[in-house]
């Protein structure tokens, strides 16, 4: 079974602070193994590119706007595929600024 984990950011710079801490959180290395997925909203960040390729990490950006608004058919066509395509262990939801994870918690628990 595939866990999933939602999170959304304040801004690019806690982005990279958060990439800059996980390279060394043990809760965060013991959470996302090799194979495991993020899926980020909007463009991602050089430092956490390079993070997720030396953790064997695979990294998605989803380019729809604002991911409990208007991605939500976008988010779920996002997770399936990850799904399908590398059967991880974990999936981590990362949405901006303006993400609401209960909306998004919710996006995902409904059918398509």
């Amino acid at each position: 079974m595939t866990r999933l984990f939602l999170a959304a950011y304040e801004s690019r710079a806690a982005l990279d602070h958060w990439v800059e801490f996980a390279k060394t959180s043990k809760p965060i290395n013991s959470l996302l193994v090799s194979g495991d997925v993020i899926l980020l909203e909007g463009d991602i960040p050089i430092s956490m590119t390079e993070w997720c390729i030396s953790r064997g990490l695979h990294v998605q950006s989803i380019q729809a706007g604002c991911l409990c608004c208007l991605g939500g058919p976008v988010l779920k066509t996002q997770v399936v595929r990850a799904l399908r395509q590398h059967r991880p262990s974990a999936i981590l939801v990362i949405g901006g600024t303006q993400a609401r994870l209960s909306d998004l918690a919710d996006s995902l628990s409904s059918p398509l």
